[in-house]
């Protein structure tokens, strides 16, 4: 196995650093780092890795290979299994990237007294900083992946995150612990929230639907009930992107919550609240 990357620029370095911080305040610092050939993918996973359940949620941030590197060299454990996967303190992977301010960062997997580590050279500065890391075995993999989301019944892009994101503050501040999206494919959306001396409801429409496969749910109402305090918090973390967020429903399942970037894809699901 081996890794390394030479970031392309300070703008790279700053992009990345703003999504380990979002993924490092959603896992609370231990994170796991899937490397492949398309870039490195940032991963929190609260899940049992089947299927998102009982408010559990997973999150993934893949930072592309480019334009974010101007070189990336990688193999993975076989030829079959062309990926490496490590976890990582990503605060620890955070610091030492914060002051760098005129450099081009090195990123490396290295072996630090018979141990793995990953590397960050900060070369204009002769400085080095080695971060421990543990290797996953091959046979935990499937623990990472991201839960399935194939029977999509509703799909549509949000309104401006900012907008969400002031609404689900002050349903927050009531100490409101659920909210329940309400989707339909014809761009409508409904946010409704039970409070303790009454309720909440917030209604949007016209919003953009993506095409999905079944055409029977064009009318039909899709409603998930999720969990407040992360989905505030993926929002709040993610209000630094500049892309309409996606949101993918599976009624009484998980919703999925999605951006895409020339830099970066977010991937955010996020399970039903079964009580």
């Amino acid at each position: 196995m081996r890794f390394s990357a030479l970031f392309s620029d300070q703008g790279s370095v700053e992009i990345f650093n703003k999504c380990i911080g979002a993924v490092s305040h959603l896992s609370k610092k231990k994170c796991a780092i899937k490397i492949t050939p398309a870039g490195m993918c940032f991963i929190c996973n609260t899940t049992t890795g089947v299927n998102s359940k009982d408010g559990d949620y997973w999150c993934g941030v893949l930072i592309a290979y480019s334009p974010t590197f101007l070189s990336y060299s990688f193999a993975g454990l076989a030829e079959d299994k062309n990926e490496i996967i490590l976890e990582i303190n990503v605060d620890d992977l955070a610091r030492c990237l914060q002051y760098n301010q005129h450099n081009s960062p090195k990123i490396k997997l290295a072996n630090k007294n018979n141990s793995p580590h990953l590397r960050v050279e900060l070369r204009q500065m002769n400085i080095v900083h080695d971060i421990p890391v543990t290797i996953i075995q091959s046979r935990k993999w499937p623990l990472y992946d991201c839960p399935s989301m194939d029977e999509i019944q509703c799909c549509l892009y949000l309104p401006p995150t900012r907008v969400l994101l002031r609404v689900l503050k002050s349903l927050k501040n009531t100490h409101t612990k659920y909210v329940s999206l309400r989707a339909n494919n014809e761009g409508e959306l409904q946010l409704h929230a039970a409070m303790k001396h009454g309720e909440c409801n917030v209604f949007f429409t016209d919003l953009q639907n993506e095409t999905i496969a079944n055409p029977n749910t064009e009318q039909q109402w899709i409603e998930t009930k999720l969990h407040v305090k992360p989905l505030h918090e993926f929002f709040n973390q993610f209000s630094f992107t500049h892309s309409r967020i996606k949101l993918s429903l599976l009624s009484s399942r998980m919703a999925e919550f999605s951006v895409c970037q020339e830099e970066f894809e977010v991937s955010f699901v996020l399970g039903e609240i079964r009580e």
